[in-house]
């Protein structure tokens, strides 16, 4: 985000409205129109009471860490202070600091904590958490997303499930990684033009393999595409070739499928694969 749309996160919250979709529930937008890397665009900023509560789960348990790693440095420092600790390297303020920066490496740390190095015989350490700090943060930013998009037609709604949704462009990414469905590799091809057929027919089997998913849904059956794959897979119509009765030429057979659970036989219904049974 351009640091310039910095103040979208100051809008208050009594400026957000709740989207009419049962798939976001507890979930408030707020739209207007800014000028983006100089195209105007259409803006709306989300806000989600579940996302706060995750994020500040999240920090903290790095504030606690965070914390820990403090205390123990300030401990150490205040072990050479009063003697008990001789061996070793002599802590600089520089070496200090760096290991406090170190420490407040993880996200909003630097803003939450607050440290002082202070000079001496031996460097000194204090810290505290900015209350204040972690205050604004919940008020200004945690909860919240910022969305840019040139669908100026698009509803608020619209927008957020179309953000949401590019969690099935990452699953997609994740199945051509699948070492048994749907890999990538291994590609064995070295040229260009095969290596372009080789992504051709990976995409077009995942292009295809995702309608047969979205069509399964359709009916009330929903299953990843690696689940998917690996019940139809086992769905198999086995031969059964008969021992030559005296006099015949060829020996008799006969075809049947391998045993079913009861998920393969929800599929092969639903699919209607019986159609592709030999008699």
């Amino acid at each position: 985000m351009p640091t310039h749309h910095a103040d979208l996160l100051e809008i208050p919250l009594d400026q957000f409205s709740a989207l009419p979709s049962p798939r976001l529930a507890g979930c408030l937008a707020h739209r207007t129109q800014r000028t983006v890397f100089g195209q105007e665009r259409t803006v709306v900023v989300t806000y989600n009471e579940h996302l706060l509560e995750g994020q500040m789960q999240g920090i903290t348990a790095s504030l606690q860490k965070a914390r820990r790693k403090l205390h123990e440095l300030q401990q150490s420092l205040r072990g050479r202070q009063a003697g008990k600790i001789k061996g070793g390297k002599k802590p600089t303020v520089q070496t200090v600091t760096r290991q406090v920066e170190q420490v407040l490496r993880g996200q909003f740390l630097k803003k939450l904590l607050r440290c002082q190095v202070q000079s001496g015989a031996v460097p000194a350490l204090s810290y505290r958490t900015d209350t204040a700090a972690l205050a604004r943060l919940m008020r200004t930013q945690l909860g919240k997303t910022i969305l840019f998009t040139d669908n100026q037609d698009w509803t608020d709604q619209e927008i957020v499930l179309g953000y949401r949704a590019q969690h099935h462009i990452e699953s997609a990414f994740r199945d051509m990684k699948n070492p048994h469905f749907l890999g990538w590799s291994p590609m064995f091809h070295w040229t260009d033009s095969k290596i372009r057929v080789h992504a051709f027919y990976c995409v077009l089997a995942l292009t295809l393999t995702s309608l047969l998913q979205r069509a399964l849904h359709q009916k009330g059956q929903n299953l990843s595409l690696a689940r998917m794959l690996e019940l139809l897979g086992g769905i198999q119509e086995v031969l059964l070739i008969y021992p030559r009765a005296v006099g015949e030429k060829n020996p008799r057979t006969a075809t049947c499928l391998s045993a079913l659970d009861e998920e393969q036989r929800q599929l092969f219904d639903l699919l209607n694969l019986s159609r592709y049974q030999r008699v």
